[in-house]
């Protein structure tokens, strides 16, 4: 299983590897995006003050005041801090800021904007709050959020005055009552001694017994009197130095809350942030190329490697020829009458023993015996065709090399059967008068007359000079075509034919009759493998006549960079 997912994740990279330019392309897409957002955006400035709830300032008066300062726990502070974020407090802002001269639908707006551009934070676990206000203007941002501080403390001396007027009051009402109970309690001692006194000189004539019972009921009662006079007193007294106390708090008014940090302008800012933005734009584009080079490659279908060949076409896989920047060189054939032509082809196969193209044309002839035997067996079938799915997909290099190879060991000709090419058209004016293809085609000429001859590669070729072409696919037909072919197997071992493309289906059927064995050409990176399916079907070409199929003008580069697989090129 980990061996399983180390090839699928080595198959992922290799696939954004292939597809890298649309991965750097859509990151480069996002970041112009991210730029042009980062030109036409306004930036914004944050400008913040802080403030320390801090309650020992006003312990001495706390503790003499009727309603207690509330002590600063993490509920309190979050009370506070929705108190600063709450539309009262950014009124109050406004009027503290002269722009209350609005109409209740500005102010509502201008409230709203407020709100939407303020940030109240506790510090951490700590009693500071951050008070914090972001603008197009860095000196308005410093001055709404100092503003801000500012009146939340003006606001709590306020409460605190509100709290000490209505104590003071409350305060005054209940010494007035306690002042009369004091003086009432007071009095009643009074007239209650003066009865006492005067009752016990009435006692003169009683025994001793009843004297003193009568004076200690009137002690009891004088004592009793007297201590609810003293209460009341107590209290009076009492509640007068609270009195005075609360007068000096309403007099003086602390507040629990301090600025530590005042706001200043910023001189960043703090919107858009451009190292982030630039960041993120490079995320995703290069999360979004990702993405989308996983969905081209697995939708490109064009063939690359030799395994998709076989899975795809269903035929044998017999090598890749590079991309065409090896040697081209002319070479020099000689015809019947003695007159030397000169015919450009691709020498690599055999200049370079070590190359693909001399490796590929190896597995070929390797092929080619395996399945007729080699050139010693006189019955062997030896007439192989060289096809592709189009024009330009390099089939006229393929059988230039197969046939170079070939003609190191056995003699062999080259016919260049694909008489509608451009390239026979620039040798036509080149070699103007010369005997082609298409003369022997029309019985213009003798087989013998036309056959060009290379010694020093010891390859024979008939070429086509495009003599008469309309004339010769007019009369074009499947006999003539064998009976040229059985001519050249008469004096070679192998005959290559370099048929034209599977789109000129007519012409590929007349030639294809005569061949015992197909080599397919197909170009690397471009060729899809249904069309290819397609034309071969078409043609009634089968696996069971096909040799196998050769990866053209292959960027062997790539292959070994982007696809995993390393050969010598």
């Amino acid at each position: 299983m980990q061996q399983a997912n180390e090839i699928d994740l080595k198959r992922l990279v290799l696939a954004v590897r292939r597809q890298f330019s649309l991965v750097l392309g859509a990151v480069t897409l996002f970041v112009v995006l991210a730029t042009a957002y980062l030109a036409t955006t306004k930036p914004l400035f944050t400008a913040e003050t802080l403030l320390f709830l801090d309650k020992s300032i006003t312990n001495t008066i706390s503790e003499n005041t009727s309603g207690k300062q509330m002590a600063f726990d993490s509920a309190a502070i979050e009370s506070e801090v929705e108190v600063i974020r709450s539309r009262g407090m950014a009124d109050a802002v406004l009027r503290s800021m002269k722009r209350d001269e609005q109409t209740e639908e500005e102010r509502s707006r201008q409230i709203d904007e407020f709100l939407s551009s303020l940030s109240v934070k506790r510090k951490g676990e700590t009693y500071v709050l951050s008070i914090k206000y972001t603008s197009e203007s860095p000196q308005e941002a410093a001055d709404v959020a100092n503003a801000y501080a500012n009146t939340y403390i003006t606001e709590q001396l306020s409460s605190l005055f509100d709290i000490s007027s209505r104590t003071a009051t409350w305060m005054k009402s209940k010494i007035d009552t306690l002042r009369q109970q004091s003086l009432d309690a007071q009095n009643a001692v009074t007239d209650y001694r003066k009865r006492y006194n005067d009752s016990r000189q009435g006692f003169g004539g009683r025994n001793n017994n009843g004297e003193d019972a009568v004076d200690k009921e009137g002690l009891a009662e004088l004592n009793n009197l007297q201590k609810e006079a003293d209460t009341y007193k107590a209290l009076y007294e009492s509640f007068l130095a609270k009195h005075e106390t609360v007068n000096m708090q309403q007099s003086y008014p602390v507040t629990e809350t301090r600025v530590i940090s005042v706001a200043t302008p910023p001189d960043h800012k703090s919107h858009p942030i451009t190292a982030l933005i630039l960041g993120v734009a490079v995320v995703l584009g290069a999360g979004v190329g990702v993405m989308l080079a996983l969905i081209v490659d697995n939708f490109d279908r064009t063939l690359r490697r030799g395994g998709q060949v076989k899975r795809e076409i269903g035929v044998p896989f017999l090598g890749f020829m590079p991309l065409r920047k090896k040697s081209r060189r002319m070479l020099p054939f000689v015809s019947s009458a003695g007159k030397t032509v000169n015919l450009e082809m691709m020498t690599s196969s055999i200049d370079d023993p070590f190359s693909l193209y001399s490796e590929t044309a190896r597995t070929i002839r390797h092929a080619i015996d395996s399945r007729y035997g080699n050139g010693s067996n006189g019955n062997a079938k030896r007439v192989i065709g060289v096809v592709s799915s189009d024009s330009g997909e390099g089939k006229a290099i393929v059988a230039a090399s197969i046939a170079l190879y070939m003609a190191q060991f056995s003699g062999t000709i080259l016919l260049d059967a694909d008489m509608r090419s451009d390239s026979k058209r620039k040798r036509s004016k080149s070699n103007a008068g010369e005997k082609g293809l298409e003369d022997i085609l029309l019985g213009k000429t003798a087989i013998k007359e036309t056959i060009l001859h290379c010694k020093s590669h010891n390859l024979s070729v008939i070429p086509s000079f495009q003599n008469d072409l309309g004339q010769t696919l007019a009369f074009l037909d499947t006999d003539k075509v064998k009976r040229l072919v059985d001519e050249c197997q008469k004096q070679h071992d192998y005959v290559i034919i370099e048929l034209p493309p599977l789109t000129s289906t007519a012409d590929v059927y007349s030639f294809a009759q005569a061949v015992d064995c197909l080599v397919v050409v197909a170009e690397w990176g471009k060729t899809q493998p249904n069309e290819l399916n397609f034309h071969l079907q078409q043609n009634g070409m089968g696996a069971g006549n096909i040799l196998g199929v050769v990866l053209e003008n292959a960027d062997m580069e790539r292959m070994s960079k982007f696809y995993g697989h390393k050969v010598n090129t």
